[in-house]
């Protein structure tokens, strides 16, 4: 129904706003994304009004969450800054499991995360693009903070 599509879409912008959640995933665990994507593929290509419907009502949806949820976030940044900064770490460690590049496949076959035993073009390659994004990280706090205190 239109009324769970509704609050589908303001619960994945909402996953969209936390780091390491991804509200694609939200839309995949409620079983709503192929139907999402598919009104949206329908809507575009096709002009079918039944999917113009659900794509405007999604986007509403996606409008308002975003619009709730950021000011939700700013109210508990502001009132609760360390407990809500822990969380979020919380969940970007979380999320690393699913993010490290590195994997191969276990005595079961599933895929697990591991260290490579060789380092190659696209291994060092990693790693420079980490490197680089954690010094993009530390310059853009530092100007932060050097704003904030008046410095720059």
């Amino acid at each position: 129904s239109l009324i769970v599509l509704f609050f589908a879409g303001m619960l994945a912008i909402s996953a969209m706003v936390l780091p390491g959640i991804s509200g694609s995933f939200i839309l995949l665990m409620l079983g709503l994304y192929t139907y999402v994507t598919f009104s949206l593929r329908a809507a575009i290509y096709g002009q079918d009004p039944s999917a113009i419907t659900v794509v405007g009502v999604f986007l509403l949806a996606i409008l308002l969450g975003l619009l709730t949820f950021s000011r939700v976030l700013k109210w508990l940044l502001e009132n609760y800054h360390d407990i809500t900064m822990a969380a979020l770490v919380g969940l970007m460690a979380g999320s690393l499991r699913k993010l490290w590049p590195f994997v191969e496949p276990n005595t079961e076959g599933e895929l697990a995360p591991e260290i490579p035993a060789e380092f190659g073009t696209d291994q060092g390659m990693t790693v420079l693009l980490l490197v680089a994004g954690l010094v993009a990280v530390v310059l853009l706090e530092r100007a932060g903070r050097d704003k904030i205190e008046g410095k720059g």
